[in-house]
């Protein structure tokens, strides 16, 4: 046998009991090989794949980063897996995992064991476009923020400002005294409190309740936060915070509702990981026993009588693989009440088989 040919024929019983997908493929591309499991997974059959490139199935954003990659495993560097999208046969688009196996790698092959994470991957868009709301949200905040010279007049005057006061930036900056947006004697009040100690210490004011006085003469409910602006040790502004109660509840709402989602997205992450990092653990043991199953049973004759048990071993072991199966589908969490008042996780229930396409509907 030439030693650059892989001995596909020797494997095939091994990658056809994957439950991970296996593909085989030339270092210039070109693919030799797809086991069942990948079939499913990527929509091909291993004929229709075999003599096509790697390229072929990848997006095409993705083609330059993984040909470098392939260039590292050629050149024998240290890199054990990577991630990227690729297209099935119906054009979805999905994102998955692949573990570069240096145990069957020769001088021309590659073998690469690939799993979906389609699902876990959208969980974690979802988390990162809850983060960006909620970071849009604190920029976007309805607070105030007023700052003046230490002869009291407005240096600054934010929109928010003009929303809650009714002044446009461009009437009060160097033009208003601060006092002017207190009710009489306020604004005095709130200078001793920045230099007293009891506030929050010298120089800051920690949140109080206030009362801010418009342009058209409206009482209007604040809380506030103030500091002294230091240069060095000299003292050359304040600036103040100043958030409308008015509206306080209904941010405090949004909020909350961003916060659980990300919350839930978080936990949803978490246990796509969890059962996907489970799953593939326990895919490396039940890959050996599934091969050793099927090797001995080449090895036996129709009458032996072993074949008795090796049939409940086969059984056992379907069941172990679709359980693991399951495991590694779970996006997330359901419980069913088991002995006593225990609740287990329903695996059913928390499970799932149906792709996504991550790109058009991220």
């Amino acid at each position: 046998m030439n030693k650059n040919h892989l001995p596909l024929e020797q494997y095939e019983p091994f990658f056809t009991s994957f439950q991970s997908g296996v593909l085989v493929c030339q270092f210039n591309g070109k693919i030799v090989y797809l086991n069942p499991a990948g079939e499913e997974i990527l929509e091909y059959s291993k004929t229709e794949l075999q003599s096509r490139n790697l390229n072929d199935i990848l997006s095409p954003e993705e083609k330059k980063r993984v040909a470098r990659i392939m260039s590292r495993i050629i050149n024998r560097e240290k890199l054990n897996s990577f991630e990227s999208l690729v297209v099935s046969k119906s054009g979805l688009k999905m994102r998955l995992h692949f573990s570069i196996n240096t145990l069957f790698l020769n001088q021309q092959h590659i073998i690469l064991l690939f799993d979906d994470i389609t699902q876990a991957w959208v969980l974690k868009v979802e988390r990162e476009k809850t983060k960006y709301f909620l970071e849009n949200l604190v920029n976007s905040s309805v607070d105030a923020i007023i700052s003046a010279d230490m002869n009291g007049y407005i240096t600054f005057f934010n929109r928010s400002a003009t929303r809650i006061y009714g002044f446009a930036a461009e009437e009060v900056v160097d033009k208003m005294h601060v006092a002017q947006l207190y009710f009489p004697g306020e604004a005095k009040k709130v200078m001793q409190m920045l230099r007293s100690k009891e506030f929050g210490g010298v120089g800051k004011l920690n949140s109080i309740e206030q009362y801010a006085l418009s342009r058209a003469g409206e009482k209007i409910p604040i809380r506030m936060t103030a500091a002294i602006i230091y240069n060095q040790e000299q003292e050359i502004g304040t600036v103040g915070i100043f958030s409308d109660m008015r509206e306080k509840r209904k941010m405090e709402e949004k909020l909350q509702t961003a916060q659980n989602k990300l919350l839930i997205h978080e936990r949803q992450i978490a246990m796509a990981e969890l059962a996907g990092a489970t799953a593939h653990e326990l895919n490396q043991p039940l890959t050996v026993l599934l091969g050793s199953f099927e090797l001995l049973e080449m090895d036996l004759a129709q009458d032996d009588p072993l074949r008795k048990e090796l049939k409940v071993i086969e059984q056992e072991l379907e069941r172990i693989s679709n359980v693991v199966k399951k495991i590694g589908q779970l996006t997330h969490y359901e419980t069913k009440s088991y002995v006593g008042q225990t609740t287990i996780v329903d695996l059913e229930k928390s499970s799932t088989s149906e792709d996504q396409d991550i790109i058009d509907n991220p």
